[in-house]
């Protein structure tokens, strides 16, 4: 039996973050699989049944852990956006906030990005953050930013006329490859993350001009 350790009481609000930084922390450290409620709720200092009053299952807790990861990264995103109205520097401010999230938060994101999600139970209902067509939630809103910013894109002249979500797809894939090798490879000497990014942009914009607006 994992003893529990009471903890004062909390109102539920807080007491529900409270539970979600710590499956994060022990699905980062022990595993998801590995990982049972009983062993969370005592971390967190309640009953192995108390847990249950604020989530489920560890489907749930991984969806907040995803959507609270997904929160940051809108907010880095609509800052990058909102720094100015030219579309190729929301273009290159929004990849550098994208990469500079997913660096101050990489358990998160090793989390929400790097992290197979085997069988968590047969009825435990768990959708990835992707996969949730029948409703909104913060993972579908960070990459309609994206496609937005693409198609805004393609109308200016900076890329040409293309698929937007295949576009927004790659472009995804590029800033996710960046940030996935930092986290991952720490002892490797890379370039400073936004010599990357750069680089990135000026690539993917090249490679996929049509024709640059006058004077760009």
């Amino acid at each position: 039996m994992i003893p529990v350790k009471r903890a004062k009481r909390l109102p539920a609000s807080e007491r529900r973050a409270q539970i979600v930084a710590v499956a994060r922390d022990l699905f980062t450290s022990e595993g998801i699989e590995r990982t049972s409620m009983r062993a969370i709720a005592a971390r967190a200092g309640i009953t192995a049944t108390a847990i249950y009053d604020h989530f489920p299952d560890k489907a749930a807790l991984l969806r907040a852990i995803a959507d609270q990861f997904f929160m940051r990264l809108i907010e880095a995103i609509a800052s990058a956006l909102d720094a100015g109205s030219d579309p190729a520097a929301c273009f290159r401010n929004m990849a550098h906030a994208y990469v500079r999230c997913g660096l101050e938060n990489p358990d998160e994101y090793r989390l929400v990005f790097m992290t197979p999600i085997v069988q968590l139970g047969k009825d435990d209902g768990f959708k990835h953050w992707s996969n949730r067509p029948e409703e909104e939630t913060p993972g579908t809103r960070s990459f309609a930013m994206l496609e937005s910013l693409i198609a805004r894109l393609m109308e200016a002249g900076y890329l040409a006329k293309a698929d937007i979500r295949t576009t927004a797809e790659m472009l995804w894939a590029c800033v996710h490859g960046i940030v996935a090798l930092l986290i991952t490879h720490r002892d490797v000497d890379f370039s400073h993350p936004d010599a990357l990014v750069d680089t990135l942009v000026r690539t993917f914009g090249q490679g996929l001009t049509k024709s640059r607006p006058p004077g760009a």
